[in-house]
């Protein structure tokens, strides 16, 4: 039996857990014994599989004790390790991390500069593992760019000392080209949620709704990347537009619940429109079954980039709106389809209609495409 412990966790984030079930999935095609140690800012459950809490998570200048606790604990794994001092780690955290033979942290872009300091969260996990000499691989990563010295030298050092290095996007892959010098243990693949299966398992009648069904997706992160930007009222405007000019059916699809839910701006947005056709999902869905959800729109559009591999996946045509590189990496330069994608600096409600517009006029094409 090997043991994988896996970083970075979070079942109510959709493209998150679509994430973590391919990686798992992938991993059972070669080792069909492998167990799994799940790990991340909350307690829970994934495909039965329990979610270990870990306090380095909670990590922030608002939360000092969580800070203190994880340089405490460094501390205490470095004097374990130089002078072979028995210690106990009391913390469930780091007893998995012991036992486990490989540590996986699940990809994502927590590693990438959109995420300024906060990545200091996951680089610190991943610490815990390299000083415990532990192999490490990094399953699917948009990474690099940091402006912040002390995160760029952070990942540095975790790449260098990382063994497996999978990246999903070209611009990722040219960032540790550049930085590390000690191994060629990288290699530039693709997001495992593209082997996301879907599931029919869900309450919603699509025959009762008409057709075409536009699925539309926005984050509340889009407020964080560009405050100037009013992701709800351009979001009004061209729904408004697409409803006048398609007719069908508008769905608004979360896919991200919790702290930073989708929900916060879809709801709002509902609130605000006067269209009988358009229709919130308030339920939340696991991805499997909000693939197949995606996958029964005529046309998406979404912001969530696990949202948009959903939908290409299943050959719907996509609009993505990009907030990081991520967006422009996968779907727009993997898939080619980087015409109907749309920088955040960029976005308006004019720009946003002029792209959904012109994937419906090459909705054909662009399935075939895909």
């Amino acid at each position: 039996m090997v043991k994988f412990s896996i970083l970075g966790v979070n079942e109510r984030n959709k493209g998150n857990a679509a994430l973590v079930k391919t990686t798992m999935k992938i991993i059972k095609n070669f080792i069909e014994d492998a167990e799994f140690f799940l790990m991340g800012p909350r307690s829970g459950f994934l495909d039965r599989v329990k979610i270990i809490e870990s306090h380095t998570y909670g990590m922030s200048l608002k939360s000092p004790g969580n800070v203190m606790r994880a340089f405490l604990m460094l501390l205490k794994i470095i004097i374990w390790k130089k002078f072979k001092i028995e210690l106990k780690f009391e913390d469930r955290y780091f007893r998995y991390i012991q036992e486990s033979d490989i540590v996986v942290n699940s990809g994502g872009d927590h590693l990438s500069g959109e995420y300024g300091r906060s990545s200091i969260i996951s680089l610190t996990a991943l610490l815990y593992a390299i000083f415990l000499d532990k192999p490490i691989v990094l399953f699917s990563e948009s990474l690099g760019y940091h402006s912040n010295p002390l995160v760029r030298r952070l990942l540095d050092y975790v790449l260098e000392r990382s063994d497996l290095i999978l990246l999903r996007d070209a611009k990722s892959y040219q960032y540790v080209q550049e930085h590390v010098k000690t191994h060629d243990e990288y290699y530039l693949t693709a997001d495992p949620a593209f082997l996301l299966d879907p599931s029919t398992d869900t309450n919603i009648n699509f025959e009762g709704f008409d057709k075409p069904i536009i699925g539309f997706n926005v984050s509340p992160l889009i407020a964080e990347f560009a405050e100037e930007i009013d992701i709800v009222e351009i979001s009004i405007k061209a729904i408004e537009t697409i409803s006048e000019r398609l007719g069908g059916t508008i769905l608004l699809v979360p896919h991200v619940y919790g702290k930073d839910s989708d929900l916060k701006i879809l709801s709002q947005i509902y609130n605000r429109i006067d269209l009988d056709n358009v229709f919130l999902i308030e339920d939340e869905y696991e991805p499997e079954e909000l693939k197949f959800i995606i996958g029964n729109c005529d046309l998406f559009i979404g912001a969530r980039m696990h949202a948009t591999i959903a939908s290409t996946s299943m050959f719907v045509p996509t609009v993505g709106i990009a907030y990081s590189h991520k967006m422009h990496g996968i779907i727009g330069e993997m898939l080619n389809l980087q015409e109907y994608v749309i920088d955040l600096e960029k976005l308006n409600s004019e720009i946003l209609i002029e792209k959904i517009m012109l994937a419906w006029k090459n909705r054909e094409k662009i399935t075939e495409h895909l």
